[in-house]
């Protein structure tokens, strides 16, 4: 049944229309429009020297890309996830699945893993090839924290958002409410969500950074000897959030097992009618 919901996610326009558009937004709006970002060396600095050069790169790529792809995956495929079994009753597949000798379980459990190596084929194909083009377009920059990005914080934020969206809206017969209560679930988990994404970035960076300080030091003498000695953005500026993020995995772990579990229980109910 995965198999057959991911081939079946994909044939359809919504998907491969929306991980097109992504794509373009997380190339063009990271590669174009990178401003300067917190970490603001001199030209001389950055000219001169290619560390620095990669720290600011670095920072700026999980600005852009990351802001620009959280909201895509919370708005976006809230919406497309949404869709996933409502859609089955307007075309009549519901009845087929009915008939067919798999439980409440195997059913849920099918549509969620369907509808999500769908999207984390998506993401895996966006996140290479926007990798390829920051390298091309902006020059060298951590690879291991561009990795943490996708694989930790947006894979996890996408799965979560469509997974909810799927649970949710099993039990609702109309696509057009279906939508409708998703958007209202975009708006709510984008509050929440970009709260511990930004914890997350900067944790990433700053683990990044601390590693570099040293370095970093040593360049901006070698380059500037007047500012050798002056403070830099020390760690003890930035603490990381390895405990709020901790929390707030608890706290999304709890909310979709709790939703996972109601989903689970009027499917049931509705089967025994």
């Amino acid at each position: 049944m995965i198999r057959y919901e991911f081939i079946r996610n994909w044939r359809r326009k919504g998907l491969p229309m929306m991980m097109g558009v992504w794509l373009v937004s997380v190339v063009l709006g990271t590669n174009l429009f990178t401003g300067p970002s917190f970490f603001q060396p001199s030209p001389e600095l950055l000219a001169g020297s290619p560390l620095i050069n990669k720290v600011g790169i670095t920072l700026d790529i999980l600005i852009a890309s990351g802001g620009i792809s959280t909201v895509f995956a919370i708005f976006t495929l809230s919406i497309l996830a949404a869709e996933v079994v409502p859609v089955d009753r307007q075309l009549g597949v519901n009845n087929w699945f009915n008939a067919l000798p798999i439980g409440t379980t195997t059913f849920l459990l099918g549509k969620l893993f369907g509808i999500w190596t769908a999207i984390f084929a998506g993401i895996f194909c966006i996140a290479t090839i926007s990798g390829i083009a920051h390298f091309l377009w902006l020059g060298a920059y951590d690879f291991p924290a561009f990795l943490q990005l996708w694989l930790f914080a947006l894979t996890i934020i996408a799965l979560y958002v469509s997974g909810i969206s799927v649970l949710i809206t099993s039990w609702i017969k109309s696509r057009r409410w279906a939508i409708f209560i998703s958007l209202g679930l975009s708006i709510v988990g984008y509050f929440y969500l970009m709260s511990g994404f930004s914890q997350f970035i900067a944790d990433v960076y700053m683990t990044f950074y601390r590693k570099n300080l040293e370095g970093i030091g040593a360049e901006t003498c070698r380059i500037h000897p007047d500012m050798c000695g002056q403070p830099l953005m020390t760690p003890e500026l930035f603490p990381t959030f390895i405990d709020n993020m901790s929390i707030w995995s608890i706290q999304l772990t709890a909310v979709f097992i709790s939703i996972a579990f109601l989903a689970w229980f009027v499917r049931k109910c509705e089967e025994n009618k």
